[in-house]
């Protein structure tokens, strides 16, 4: 048995530019994408929102997901993946 995530999604600092990020990880074959499109963008029709979604808001444009192939990979591929990520971090720093 192996116990393993289905994605891993997490939030950006706001001193990185997400699209760039994203970007540049595309580039390098990091499998990052946005993620959580959550409440924000759904009619009232479909969701009611008695108040301002003002952290929700903040989740959909900072929020990144790695796929879940790339987590079922061995030890040294994630340790790579992991140096990359931390790359593509610093390169994206404001």
């Amino acid at each position: 048995d192996r116990h393993v995530f289905y994605k891993l999604a997490w939030m950006l600092d706001p001193s990185v530019d997400r699209g760039q990020f994203l970007h540049v990880c595309a580039e390098w074959g990091i499998p990052l994408f946005e993620g959580f499109r959550g409440f924000v963008s759904r009619s009232d029709r479909r969701c009611s929102k008695p108040t301002p979604l003002t952290q929700a808001e903040r989740a959909v444009a900072s929020t990144v997901l790695l796929h879940h192939p790339i987590l079922l990979a061995d030890g040294t591929t994630l340790d790579q993946l992991y140096e990359l990520i931390e790359l593509a971090f610093k390169k994206c720093e404001s």
